[in-house]
């Protein structure tokens, strides 16, 4: 539709945990990220496998993003051989969006998983936590929508540490990706980029949550 411009973002894992003592785990695998465009091009990355000992390891993570009409997006991701010991096991996570300007819209399919070695559906209804006592809480398909309606966040499975945790204090994400289409995009500059990246928008998003949540 012309007017509208997309925009759209993916990443297989994100890790962050202040474990006991002095270290800090700050990892991720690389993203695939498009400002807001008129036309979207189209993006691939495929990552062999990720391991952070002990917190999280993957095999294959595929991301993909493709506009397949001006002012629209769709993103998919898919990662396979999942486990978070104790916490989250998986065949396989995947994920999808897109965004036009009729609407927005995302869903998470899992192969196989179990929270805390409880099998769980294979298709989980948005926003499903599950607690696993004294260690995190465990969200899929953890979806947030801007106000508007035109920019959708998905975490297809998101595990939030909970205090005292073994394994500090933090979050781990996998299978992180967004898309939105509006008429009226707004521009945030990146330095020397020049330009728009989804991760401006949604960062500031997880920061307040982030707040919130510590400070409730």
């Amino acid at each position: 539709m012309a007017g509208y411009e997309a925009v759209g973002s993916a990443t297989g894992v994100v890790i962050y945990l202040q474990a006991p003592g002095p270290n800090i785990i700050n990892t991720s695998t690389p993203r695939i990220s498009v400002p807001y465009s008129v036309q979207v091009p189209s993006l691939e990355n495929t990552t062999a496998s990720f391991d952070s000992p002990g917190l999280l390891s993957t095999g294959e993570i595929d991301e993909s993003m493709t506009g397949p009409a001006p002012g629209a997006v769709a993103v998919s991701m898919h990662v396979v051989d999942v486990n978070a010991p104790t916490l989250f096991t998986a065949d396989s996570v995947a994920g999808q969006c897109t965004a036009q300007a009729s609407g927005t819209s995302g869903s998470v399919t899992l192969e196989n998983a179990s929270v805390a070695g409880v099998p769980v559906p294979d298709n989980p209804a948005p926003n499903t936590t599950i607690d696993v006592p004294g260690i995190a809480v465990v969200t899929l398909n953890n979806q947030v929508m801007s106000g508007d309606g035109s920019l959708l966040q998905v975490k297809a499975v998101e595990i939030d540490t909970v205090p005292g945790s073994p394994l500090g204090n933090g979050y781990m994400y996998i299978g992180q990706f967004a898309c939105g289409a509006t008429d009226n995009p707004i521009y945030l500059p990146v330095g020397a980029l020049g330009g728009l990246l989804l991760t401006c928008v949604l960062g500031a998003v997880f920061t307040v949550r982030q707040l919130r949540r510590r400070l409730a």
